[in-house]
């Protein structure tokens, strides 16, 4: 089988549907850090490249993976999330 990230930046969505098993994508998007969702986004096609993208999304792919079934917010303290004095103002509404 041809590596998913492979399929996804260089393929068209159609090949891509007819390759396309969920747990092998998943699998590889883990092992490579999200790597499959950012192959999509570099796909030359601009119209495959949305197409593929949102599918890898609306499938549950994480962009965000860093391996280990972790994303990036879980390594990052919740002190760092909160609001700073640089932080833009919320809306008042």
């Amino acid at each position: 089988m041809t590596a998913p990230w492979f399929i996804a930046e260089r393929r068209s969505y159609d090949t891509m549907l007819e390759t396309y098993d969920r747990e092998a994508y998943a699998s590889d998007n883990r092992r490579t850090s999200g790597g499959v969702i950012r192959s999509a986004v570099r796909n030359g096609s601009i119209p495959d490249r949305i197409a593929i993208t949102h599918f890898l999304l609306d499938e549950g792919l994480d962009p965000l993976m860093l391996g280990a079934g972790t994303t990036s917010t879980s390594s990052i303290p919740p002190s760092a999330m909160e609001p700073t004095a640089t932080s833009p103002p919320k809306h008042p509404c």
